[in-house]
Order: structure tokens, then C-alpha cells, then sequence
């Protein structure tokens, strides 16, 4: 493993996720909870994808803006309902990006906090695969 890239820490550690720069002893899940401000933007989202993180979400006292689309046919039904039932608390922000002729495809988390932020951009969607497996 090169110096430019390391496994994430206590997050899978049974999966293939690298983020590229990542500081020593960072813990995704510890950063959710703390944050301040959550953002997060996915092509399509899956419940399993969403459980790994759900927890630590759940946690977090600052705002938090889900978006999703459907233009990929993955996006579960089940997980649609959970942010809805979310979304009674006026600190969650469940959305569904239901584009015309273009195509939503972003894979994007934004989290920040007093202290600090970071955003994690990439290719893996919220599903299982995107978080763990697909390379």
C-alpha cells in the first residue's frame, strides 16, 4: 500500500475502501456524529449502504440533507420510506432528485464541523458494493 493511500479506519475492515490522503486514526463514523453538517449526495442508495452509516447519522445534532435520484433504477423503495419517516425531524433533509433529460450521478459526502470538514468524492454509491467491494 503506498504512503498516499490508506484503508479506512475503523470503518470497513473487512472491505476495499481507500481514500487517497486520508490522516492517521480517522474514524468516518466518529466524524458523523460529531458533525455540524451533513451532506450527502448519491446517485442511487441502498438500505444495506445505508445502515453502515445510519447509526452515526442518527447521532449527529447538526443538519443533514440527503439527496438520491432514481435515473439508475436503483434506489430502494424501503430506503425512500425510511428518510421520509426522517424527515419529521426538522434536522434531516431527505431528498429525491427526479431529473428531466439529464442524469443525477453524484457520489459525494460533505460533512462539517466546528473544528474542522472534509469531503470523500468518489465512485462507490450508497449500496453495499459502492461502500465496500467495488473497486
Amino acid at each position: 500500500m503506498s504512503g498516499a493511500r490508506s484503508k479506512v479506519s475503523g470503518f470497513f475492515p473487512d472491505g476495499k475502501v481507500m481514500v487517497v490522503g486520508l490522516p492517521p486514526n480517522f474514524k468516518l463514523l466518529e466524524k458523523l456524529e460529531q458533525a455540524d453538517s451533513i451532506r450527502l449526495a448519491m446517485a442511487f442508495c441502498h438500505t444495506k449502504g445505508w445502515t453502515r452509516w445510519e447509526s452515526a447519522i442518527g447521532k449527529c445534532n447538526g443538519s443533514i440533507q440527503l439527496i438520491t435520484g432514481l435515473d439508475f433504477c436503483q434506489t430502494e423503495p424501503a430506503l425512500l420510506r425510511t428518510w421520509n419517516q426522517l424527515s419529521i425531524n426538522p434536522q434531516f433533509r431527505p431528498r429525491l432528485m427526479t431529473s428531466g433529460s439529464r442524469i443525477f450521478h453524484p457520489k459525494v459526502l460533505i460533512v462539517s464541523s466546528k473544528n474542522s470538514g472534509f469531503a470523500l468524492i468518489g465512485s462507490g454509491n450508497l449500496s453495499e458494493g459502492g461502500l465496500r467491494t467495488n473497486i
